[in-house]
């Protein structure tokens, strides 16, 4: 009985353990449970207060400054403008009259400064707006402040200032001009040689030093003195003169003359380029009767004979020796049938429109002027430009005689010259050989020789008349038979009709032989 009630016992104090511990634990959670109520509560209350503070501090959360300026309340735009006014950009070069802008280096990273700073504060807007109740909660007990900060780097101005100062110098920089031959002035009969001109070269290694100081030193708006070398040019109008000039006297035919004058005032005033070729016929064109030429003797087909122009090849040829005399070259050049006699044969230049034709280029680096005339019986030519023979050289044609050609006559037969004898129509002349030299000299000595040409000229041809018919003899007629008479005693004949009998048989022998001799050299 005992045992059961010791049994009893023990159960039903296991019962009442049990119970104690669950009042224990309903006790604990009520606690934590109270406890979180009151921690929420509180938090609630925090936040609140929390977002008070935050509106009466700012409306944004995000703060942005850009270099040292709060622009956190602007537009993008507004904060552009702000940063521009505080870095105003009117840099420029000034030459001379002109004035260049230097390319803008600041408004370009401005911009993109502000972009960027803008960009990454809506960023951070759109993280804060994004946060979850319990992050707002946890981090309720302070703000969180996000502050976007950005600093202007302008970097160096180098590559800029050196390409600034390469475009002001190729829009300032110019070659000196040489002074030139430009027109000319028929009126004073002389050639117009325009000035020369000054070059600028701009000094580009200190342009680009002083835009980066500028630069540097935040003078944004500097207006900067470019400065400029002058170059002087290689050829003033002195140096502009006579290269080689020629005179030639005419004949008293006034047709020849005006023809020669005519075409002297063609090649007159004719500038030739460097590089450009002077062709006689193409500039004075075809001689007509239109244009004023007369007809004078000219040489054709070996030939003299009268054609329009005739005696325009001694402007040609005074033309020739003025361009050897300058130290020039001819390109085409032909020597007359015949010897002429206004040059020394070996140093004419015949034409005929529109062959042959004398030619030269004008080989030097500036314009040749050509200066031709004609009056009183002279022909003058004279080239004018830079001289490019050496300081007192002169060089002119030296002519020398080789051989002469024999001109065969020409016999024509005339039955009114008497037998045996000749009657020269036309002397005529001998053919010749002569070769041409180019001589310069300097203080009167002959420093080069060289050959130049050989030219063959033709005879004049040489006309004889004459008579080679052999007379005929008329044997006289016989003499009557004597009458017959008593034979007489002969008589002595006298001394003086023996001696005209024998002279007259003398005289008839002397003409047979004559008649024979002649005959013989018709045959050879």
């Amino acid at each position: 009985m005992r045992f059961c009630d010791e049994g009893e016992k023990m159960a039903a104090a296991k019962k009442r353990k049990r119970k104690k511990k669950k009042k224990v634990l309903y006790r604990k959670m009520l606690l934590g449970f109270s406890t979180f109520l009151i921690v929420f509560i509180t938090g609630l209350l925090i936040l609140k207060t929390t977002d008070r503070v935050r509106t009466a501090k700012a409306e944004e959360p995000v703060v942005i400054e850009i270099d040292g300026e709060d622009v956190s309340d602007l537009t993008q735009e507004k904060a552009v403008d702000r940063l521009m006014r505080k870095y105003p950009w009117n840099m420029t070069v000034a030459y001379g009259e002109k004035t260049y802008p230097v390319d803008d280096r600041i408004t370009p990273i401005i911009k993109q400064t502000v972009a960027d700073a803008f960009e990454e504060a809506a960023k951070e807007r759109e993280r804060l707006d994004s946060k979850t109740f319990w992050n707002r909660f946890w981090q309720a007990g302070g703000l969180e402040s996000v502050n976007v900060k950005y600093d202007l780097e302008f970097g160096d101005i180098k590559d800029i200032a050196a390409d600034m100062a390469v475009k002001v110098a190729d829009a300032s920089n110019f070659e000196p001009e040489d002074s030139t031959l430009t027109e000319y002035d028929a009126e004073n009969g002389k050639f117009v040689v325009a000035p020369a001109k000054d070059g600028v070269e701009i000094d580009k290694d200190k342009l680009a030093a002083d835009i980066r100081e500028a630069f540097e030193k935040g003078d944004y708006e500097e207006t900067i003195m470019a400065e400029g070398t002058p170059i002087k040019p290689q050829l003033t109008a002195d140096a502009y003169k006579t290269m080689g000039s020629y005179t030639t006297k005419t004949t008293a035919n006034e047709n020849r003359n005006t023809n020669v004058r005519l075409a002297a005032q063609a090649i007159n005033g004719r500038i030739i380029q460097p590089g450009e070729q002077f062709s006689f016929n193409t500039v004075v064109g075809q001689r007509t009767e239109e244009k004023g030429y007369k007809t004078a003797p000219a040489y054709s087909d070996g030939q003299t004979v009268q054609e329009y122009g005739g005696g325009v090849c001694q402007v040609s040829s005074t033309l020739y020796n003025a361009v050897i005399a300058a130290g020039l070259d001819a390109d085409q050049r032909r020597g007359h049938s015949y010897e002429p006699s206004y040059v020394t044969p070996g140093q004419d230049a015949t034409v005929s429109y529109q062959q042959p034709d004398f030619a030269f280029t004008n080989t030097t680096a500036h314009p040749i002027g050509i200066k031709a005339s004609y009056y009183d019986r002279t022909v003058y030519v004279e080239l004018f430009g830079v001289p490019i023979l050496e300081e007192g050289v002169k060089c002119y044609m030296d002519s020398s005689k080789l051989s002469d050609i024999e001109t065969v006559p020409t016999y024509v037969e005339d039955p009114t010259v008497p037998f045996g004898q000749e009657v020269v129509d036309q002397s005529g002349s001998n053919g010749s050989v002569w070769t041409t030299d180019i001589v310069k000299v300097k203080d009167g000595k002959e420093i080069e020789r060289t050959f130049l040409h050989k030219t063959t000229y033709k005879g004049h041809e040489i006309v004889i008349r004459r008579n080679t018919t052999v007379p005929t003899i008329t044997p006289p007629p016989p003499a009557p038979a004597p009458e017959v008479q008593p034979e007489a005693q002969p008589q002595e004949q006298k001394p003086e009709k023996k001696k005209e009998k024998k002279k007259e048989e003398k005289k008839q022998d002397s003409t047979q032989e004559a008649a024979n001799a002649e005959t013989a050299q018709v045959q050879q």
